[in-house]
């Protein structure tokens, strides 16, 4: 008779200890920013790691973006838009290819309301060198000649026809986004 009472009294202890020593703790909230893409990045996670692994993860999301930031600017001369822009022609890796595509893609879709090419409307009003104005009518028609996603062929390389300039901001920050 002994017996069952001594193993209701084990399984007891046994759950009270385990609920008591659990070490689930409750996941933290850290906040990263980071301004890159002439964007403020912010990075929120919850975690029940120690910070310093969170830095760390942080820290290999944030090379990545600096990374596409570093290829893909519109204004730094080493990129390989800012080449394309000079050149109207670039070798295009598996990468490049993908965004070149899903830019023509997004643009497709929504009929031109979103438009990879309008740099030549975005230098017009000043904003890659921050040197802002408004432009005069026949300044804003002459430049929309150049403007049109159909500007762009992708292939192997990737071809700006009509004079076109591609603007990377809009789909890379998406971009950006889904690799972090």
């Amino acid at each position: 008779d002994a017996l069952p009472i001594l193993i209701i009294f084990l399984l007891s202890t046994t759950i009270i200890s385990n609920t008591a020593c659990s070490t689930q703790t409750k996941p933290k909230k850290y906040n990263y920013q980071k301004f890159e893409m002439d964007t403020m990045f912010t990075i929120t996670v919850f975690s029940d790691k120690p910070k310093f692994i969170t830095d760390w993860r942080v820290q290999q999301g944030m090379k990545i973006i600096n990374r596409l930031e570093r290829r893909y600017s519109a204004t730094d001369k080493n990129s390989l838009v800012y080449k394309l822009n000079s050149n109207k022609t670039i070798i295009a890796d598996n990468e490049t290819k993908y965004i070149f595509q899903q830019a023509y893609m997004y643009a497709e879709q929504t009929g031109g309301a979103f438009e990879p090419t309008i740099l030549p409307i975005m230098k017009l009003w000043g904003f890659p060198t921050r040197k802002y104005r408004i432009p005069r009518d026949d300044e804003i028609n002459r430049s929309l000649r150049r403007v049109g996603y159909k500007n762009i062929i992708i292939g192997d390389t990737i071809v700006l026809s009509n004079n076109a300039e591609f603007d990377p901001g809009g789909i890379l920050k998406g971009y950006a986004v889904d690799r972090v």
